[in-house]
């Protein structure tokens, strides 16, 4: 395994080994084309994503301070590895600016990490996105840390493996944990250089629990948005069309979330397309409390698919769980 001075390697190959049976069984919706309507989907927005672009700013400008104990400086951190954390960071650099143009900050400081995982894709993505913030938003001090996060991957697995072993318990894939680890990395760091630490999970990954809340970040931006909003906000902020067209990559396991979600998809439909479809029914089920029949019907699906959304919800609800803080009961 060759390195080279960018830091891109020649040969990679995974830290962990995780079974495609494995993602499948965890992620799958369909396996063949004609169990969906690929038409049935959630509607892009623009003119309500500007509105977002807005909101989000006066958001996050009040909430860094707030975090930071900093009423004066403008202080953030993100970790960016595909389309949620570039529009979190990249409307961050906005809230920073805007704030610089008014004269209501005396200094602002942007902290971009990227981290080598499962695989190069965000490695790749994260200092392609560097490049473009860093030529839209010239005027900002933007700081860039890239980190091997491969040899703790390989640790986390010897530890996670042993505990799991001694307990007779379902194994428990390395990534899991090392999602989490992620997120307190970037916390920690963010503590360091007193930096708001942003998480960047949108309402799609919470209701299908791609998320632990309890281990986040600070500040969450995109927590009522759902993804299908997260692409009318990159394509209102001019985010680069590369990087929005980009499949987002499931870091945990290290391969494309739509194409884990559906074996078989239309050439012609986009990753943008794919989460119109989810959110739709996600609305409906998660927020909705609609039963399974009622958005057969609705949007013109099979019981099976809808059926498969409806229990991976069920299945993941632990991880939207709030803490419990004595003398609270735990909040869901």
């Amino acid at each position: 395994m060759q390195e080279n001075e960018e830091g891109n390697i020649d040969d990679f190959t995974p830290p962990v080994f995780v079974p495609t049976g494995i993602i499948n069984r965890l992620y799958r919706f369909a396996e063949n084309r004609c169990e969906i309507n690929w038409t049935s989907r959630m509607e892009s927005d623009l003119e309500q994503a500007s509105l977002h672009v807005d909101q989000l700013c006066i958001f996050l400008d009040e909430n860094i301070r707030l975090v930071n104990y900093d009423a004066n400086n403008l202080r953030a951190i993100v970790g960016v590895s595909g389309i949620d954390s570039a529009v979190s960071a990249w409307i961050t650099a906005e809230t920073m600016r805007r704030a610089k143009i008014e004269e209501r900050v005396n200094l602002t400081d942007l902290f971009i990490l990227s981290f080598r995982g499962m695989n190069l894709d965000d490695e790749r993505y994260g200092k392609s996105f560097y490049e473009s913030l860093i030529n839209h938003f010239p005027e900002l001090p933007i700081h860039f840390h890239w980190t091997d996060l491969t040899n703790a991957i390989q640790g986390i697995d010897i530890l996670t493996g042993g505990i799991l072993q001694s307990t007779n318990r379902i194994p428990m894939w390395v990534a899991e944990p090392t999602t989490s680890l992620i997120d307190l990395i970037t916390v920690n760091m963010g503590y360091k250089v007193w930096a708001a630490a942003l998480d960047c999970g949108n309402k799609t990954e919470e209701a299908l629990g791609e998320i632990n809340i309890p281990s986040g970040c600070l500040v969450r931006p995109l927590a009522n948005l759902w993804k299908t909003q997260v692409y009318d906000l990159a394509e209102v902020l001019g985010i680069p069309e590369h990087l929005r067209s980009t499949k987002p990559i499931n870091s945990t396991y290290g391969v494309s979330k739509v194409d884990a979600y559906f074996k078989d998809i239309p050439e012609n439909i986009s990753p943008r397309d794919i989460y119109g479809l989810l959110d739709l029914a996600l609305k409906m089920l998660y927020d909705e409390k609609k039963s399974v029949e009622d958005v057969c019907l609705l949007l013109e699906q099979s019981p099976e698919f809808i059926s498969k959304i409806q229990t991976k919800i069920n299945s993941q609800a632990h991880r939207i769980m709030i803490p419990a803080f004595y003398p609270q009961k735990p909040k869901f």
